[in-house]
């Protein structure tokens, strides 16, 4: 059973329609309200907390996107993490998720590069992912190895992470050390449960409406928009999160299975009584905690395996901005 402390979280997570005095969660439709929609993502997540003292944050020119790095003063030199934010393909930011991405750089002890990427429905697939590859090309140009590169992502951007892989394997690309995956969306086929079924973090029609705008005119079976439709042989160690409780979690499964049946390294954790992206709610309560401390050590564990004390790898501030 929950803690009472995540107990107590997670019904206020479930229930905050009730402080607007509304008695159930606003669904989402195609006539939802999308730049106040992103305003109030950007919202939520600030209110998580800001970014720790210990990490440093510095604009970084990134191809066409907004782009910053997130510095964290004990990070080993080489050691890189991307992350790549959630929101449903239609929102979250780089300054939304900037507190997050930045305590993730502070305990995995990794320089770590949070950026913006395409939205939908203004940017349909493939601009969210070819956004991804782009942020990966500017890590790597920076002086970053792939071996000492780690992907982590959630929800939708936990898609983004997955495509983002099989993609760099077809292109014969190297692939980074590792990736995880938070609450990953992985089936945007209107067969999938979410279509069908709600879920208690998310809103009613969430799946409908974010799948239509990012798919645009891409069939949903399309391996690099729905990853459970990939072959899943050639791709790095991964680490997948889903709760108990989300209406995602059966495809997370199927994707875990398939991926071990193709013979890859994929260790699935699943929170009971956890609803969508609980790790990232951490320290709100315990399971998150030991959830934020797990995917750190997976990725200090995968992002140190060719680090050297050189200190290859790690950006000047000059450098930076010219890469």
């Amino acid at each position: 059973m929950p803690s009472l402390r995540a107990r107590t979280v997670l019904f206020a997570l479930k229930h905050s329609h009730w402080l607007h005095l509304e008695w159930r969660r606003k669904p989402l439709t195609f006539d939802t309200d999308l730049s106040r929609l992103r305003a109030e993502m950007d919202s939520a997540l600030r209110m998580l907390g800001g970014v720790p003292s210990e990490v440093e944050v510095e604009i970084t020119a990134a191809s066409r996107m907004r782009a910053e790095w997130l510095r964290p003063l004990q990070a080993l030199p080489g050691r890189a993490l991307l992350y790549i934010h959630g929101g449903g393909y239609i929102g979250g930011s780089m300054a939304g998720y900037r507190a997050t991405a930045a305590r993730f750089a502070r305990d995995c002890q990794a320089v770590a590069l949070n950026f913006d990427y395409r939205l939908a429905p203004e940017h349909p697939f493939p601009a969210a992912l070819d956004d991804v590859l782009a942020a990966y090309a500017h890590l790597r140009d920076a002086g970053f190895a792939p071996q000492n590169i780690v992907f982590v992502g959630d929800s939708a951007g936990g898609g983004l992470c997955l495509a983002a892989l099989l993609a760099l394997r077809e292109y014969g690309r190297p692939l980074p050390a590792a990736a995880v995956a938070i609450s990953p969306w992985v089936d945007l086929r209107p067969s999938s449960r979410a279509f069908h079924e709600s879920d208690p973090a998310l809103a009613d029609g969430l799946a409908t409406v974010c799948s239509h705008y990012y798919a645009g005119s891409t069939p949903r079976d399309e391996p690099l928009l729905s990853p459970l439709c990939a072959e899943l042989h050639g791709l790095p160690p991964l680490l997948l999160y889903a709760g108990r409780d989300e209406v995602l979690r059966h495809e997370i499964e199927q994707l875990t299975g398939k991926v071990q049946a193709a013979g890859g390294d994929v260790r699935l954790v699943i929170g009971e009584g956890m609803v969508h992206d609980y790790p990232l709610l951490a320290p709100l309560f315990p399971e998150a905690q030991d959830a934020f401390a797990d995917i750190c050590a997976f990725v200090r564990k995968h992002g140190a395996a060719h680090v050297s004390d050189s200190g290859r790898g790690l950006p000047s501030a000059d450098a930076s901005s010219a890469a």
